[in-house]
């Protein structure tokens, strides 16, 4: 698969992630998903039928394809799985990956430097994910990376982080991409886990990665009692 194909897939993911679960804009079909990214039908096809094979999406007969609800899934256990996974991915890329595998990496990291000179933080989430995306993918392990595609979906967040927080990732990037380079995949593994994942919800309330629609729904009720209140 080409890097434009993985983008193209990449976007995918994000847009689906951010549909509203509970509302008929939630669906999704291969004419609009065909009309949205420039596809044709049939290569729409076999991205939802791929993501349906992932437990990304589920179809609903007469109705199309909706995201999969895993809102129960708290961050902390998120975080976990997510954690489990990459560093695995980093003890094999250790000895699997290879000079066009760490070239990826050092371009998706060029390119993050410049979208942070520039100040367009919009632009760094998509960067974010190709990073950890070509992460996995350097281990060379398709159940790694189907697991990875599996849980990846759930958590975009519907806002976009601080910069703060978009400069330190980046950092912790840079950290992990050394290491891994230096053959040294215990080092990389301990910074990603300590660093990255474990400071992943500091300072950020749970609901901050339901979509707008959702969260708004969840604050009606306390509000309206606040609005009874003498």
């Amino acid at each position: 698969m080409s890097d434009e194909d993985l983008q193209m897939l990449s976007e995918i993911r994000r847009y689906i992630s951010t549909l509203n679960h509970t509302a008929q804009e939630s669906f999704v079909s291969e004419r609009s998903i065909a009309e949205r990214f420039g596809l044709n039908r049939s290569s729409a096809r076999k991205i939802l039928l791929q993501f349906e094979g992932e437990g990304v999406l589920e179809c609903l007969p007469k109705r199309g394809y909706r995201r999969v609800d895993y809102s129960k899934t708290t961050l902390k256990t998120y975080y976990s799985i997510r954690s489990a996974i990459e560093c695995e991915a980093l003890r094999l890329a250790e000895t699997r990956a290879t000079r066009e595998d760490i070239l990826r990496m050092m371009l998706i990291l060029e390119d993050s430097d410049k979208v942070i000179a520039e100040k367009r933080w919009a632009d760094y989430p998509v960067l974010d994910s190709a990073f950890h995306h070509a992460l996995v993918n350097a281990a060379h392990d398709v159940f790694l990376q189907k697991m990875y595609n599996l849980i990846v979906i759930q958590t975009h967040p519907a806002i976009l982080p601080s910069p703060e927080r978009t400069v330190g990732a980046h950092k912790t990037h840079r950290e992990v991409f050394e290491a891994l380079r230096a053959k040294d995949a215990a080092k990389a593994a301990k910074i990603l886990h300590s660093k990255h994942f474990n400071n992943a919800t500091d300072g950020i309330d749970a609901t901050d990665f339901l979509h707008p629609s959702i969260k708004n729904a969840k604050d009606a009720p306390s509000k309206a009692k606040s609005a009874r209140k003498p």
